[in-house]
Order: structure tokens, then C-alpha cells, then sequence
């Protein structure tokens, strides 16, 4: 496999007051999408919570930053487990590996707008306008907070559709439409 210069990596692109600055105006945005993402892996009186892999790929899944082609499943991993700090005790801490703290997650978004722009296309939808890494880490950034405060469709608005649906002569398989429909009408 490709070995990683993750001190290169973290000294000349990452570490430096242009994302500094940055993080500092998204940390809002930031905290929020962490916060959504975290714990669900974790023991239930550990503190602080953490980000598990599975939630790292469920974020990154539903920012729509996972296209299979630019971002695939590896590349995911390889943010993931190139943004972790070593383990302070590697013999007790037996989850160490499957924790991602806050500064990780930093790092992480860093890794995913590096891959982006190193890898991507201009004319991909996904490639934002700007090429500088600090915009790149901002597309990143928004995607992921666009995706936690997308608006729900609400039970009412569902049933109208669906309501729609059966005015327009369109039911389910066997011509006597849904079974939840029908328990909804009883």
C-alpha cells in the first residue's frame, strides 16, 4: 500500500493560520455536525464522546461526499485512520483505534478536502469552484453541516403525497393498495 506522509501533510498544508482561521469561523457548524455523529459506539459512561468509523462513513455517505469515484470506501478508511493521533496507552485502551476526538475530526475533513482536490475532476459536480485547499475544506465543511439541517418531510406532508398517489388511481401491488393505508383508515 501507499504509505502516508501525514507530518508533511499536517506541517505544510494543514497546520497553518489560512485554516487555522478557517475552522475557527465554521467551529459553530462544526460542533454541530460532530455532535450528530458521536457516540454511538461508545460506552455509555465515556466522556467525551467520539466518532466511530461507521458514523465517520455515515456522514461523509449522506454529505454525499462518497461518490464511488473521486471518494470511494477506501479513501474514507484512509481519512479516517491517517487523522488518528497516537494512543497515550495502546495496552488498556483496547477502543483507542475506533475513537475520532473533535481535533481528529478536524484533521479528517482535511484529509477528505485534500483527496477531493488531488484527486479530483473540474467538471465533476462534486469539485467546488475554487481550487485553494482552505476552499476545498470549506466545501467540505458545508456539504456535511447542508446534510444534518436538510429539511424532514413531515407525517403530514407524507400522507398528502401518498393521498395523491391513490387520487391519481395508483396503488400498490394487487390493486387494493398499501397495508398501511388501509390500518391508517381503520
Amino acid at each position: 500500500g501507499e504509505r502516508d506522509a501525514g507530518q508533511e501533510f499536517r506541517w505544510k498544508e494543514f497546520y497553518n493560520e489560512e485554516i487555522d482561521d478557517l475552522l475557527k469561523s465554521k467551529q459553530t457548524e462544526l460542533n454541530k455536525v460532530y455532535s450528530k455523529f458521536t457516540g454511538k459506539e461508545n460506552r455509555p459512561t465515556e466522556k467525551p464522546k467520539t466518532m466511530s468509523l461507521g458514523e465517520w462513513q455515515k456522514l461523509l455517505e449522506g454529505a454525499g461526499l462518497m461518490d464511488g469515484e473521486i471518494f470511494g470506501d477506501r479513501a474514507c478508511r484512509l481519512c479516517y485512520v491517517r487523522s488518528m493521533q497516537t494512543s497515550e496507552d495502546e495496552l488498556t485502551d483496547d477502543m483507542a483505534h475506533r475513537k475520532l476526538t473533535m481535533v481528529e475530526f478536524y484533521e479528517a475533513i482535511g484529509r477528505v478536502a485534500q483527496h477531493r482536490m488531488v484527486n479530483g475532476d473540474a467538471d465533476h459536480p462534486l469539485a467546488p469552484a475554487c481550487g485553494t485547499f482552505a476552499g476545498f475544506i470549506a466545501e467540505v465543511i458545508s456539504a456535511m453541516f447542508k446534510s444534518i439541517t436538510k429539511p424532514k418531510i413531515k407525517p403530514k406532508q407524507a400522507d398528502a403525497k401518498q393521498g395523491e398517489g391513490e387520487a391519481d388511481g395508483k396503488q400498490g401491488e394487487g390493486g387494493g393498495g398499501s397495508r398501511r393505508a388501509s390500518k391508517e383508515k381503520l
